[in-house]
């Protein structure tokens, strides 16, 4: 879950930004880069400085500034101290807190550890031989683990029902699948998973059955970030099941809520 991170800047620009070898979007004016968990600093173009989690991380223009806030300077970086080609620490601006809207989009779609989805929409049902589709409600719930910026792993069911005149029916998968964001900055994702399906029918009168077969999943939708690790997902999924006997296939559109 991302965390909303309060950021020291001793430059005049918080959201202008550049890149260094292995640290990826700093402040323009930043020289230094400390660690608020471990309180050692190191140079920005120091390769290690890309350790610091993004959430420990706070930007420094000058050396005695970061000294003076008791941080230790880190041995793994050597160099020496520039502090006597320094301004006085009075001399510098005020520290600024930096809001969500000025964190590099990079923050602003943290994604690790648990996430967590849950939708309802309007959903189409079709089959192969069927001459027309029904419309009906429609949802899903998934969740899982988070394998990289890039790439959720989780589980996920998807269904559709109506009833109408005394008959009832129901399709549903229960899949493991994969959540693919092509930019590890960006809100857009593509997700696909396998596993089981089902069609329920019961018509009043006549009785009831359920079959069951594989079912399958197909998707994307779009992360927007409301909350510190809270999205609003607009979506679109193509799910299938085909048993022995039927089949059934649904094109579904909704709005989830996504915790990450």
């Amino acid at each position: 879950a991302m965390k909303t991170v309060l950021l020291l800047l001793l430059v005049a620009s918080p959201v202008a930004a550049q890149t260094y070898e292995g640290v990826e979007e700093v402040p323009v004016g930043t020289n230094w880069i400390a660690d608020r968990t471990s309180k050692q600093y190191y140079p920005v173009d120091c390769p290690l400085a890309g350790r610091v989690p993004m959430v420990d991380r706070l930007y420094f223009a000058t050396e005695s500034a970061v000294r003076l806030r008791g941080f230790a300077r880190s041995a793994e970086c050597p160099g020496p101290l520039r502090l006597e080609d320094e301004p006085a620490p009075a001399a510098q601006p005020a520290p600024v807190a930096v809001t969500a809207a000025a964190v590099p989009a990079k923050n602003r779609h943290l994604r690790r550890g648990f996430w967590f989805s849950g939708g309802l929409g309007y959903g189409s049902l079709g089959c192969d031989n069927c001459g027309s589709r029904e419309g009906g409600l429609s949802g899903g719930i998934q969740l899982g683990g988070t394998l990289s910026q890039k790439v959720l792993l989780g589980g996920g069911t998807s269904g559709w029902a109506k009833e109408e005149g005394g008959a009832t029916l129901t399709v549903g998968t229960l899949v493991a699948m994969v959540r693919f964001y092509p930019s590890s900055t960006g809100g857009f994702f593509l997700l696909g998973g396998l596993g089981v399906g089902s069609i329920y029918a019961k018509v009043d009168g006549f009785g009831e059955d359920t079959e069951t077969g594989a079912g399958a999943l197909l998707g994307l939708g779009w992360d927007l970030r409301v909350g510190k690790n809270v999205s609003l997902t607009p979506f679109w999924n193509g799910f299938a099941v085909r048993t022995s006997y039927d089949d059934a296939n649904v094109g579904q559109i909704g709005m989830s809520v996504t915790v990450h």
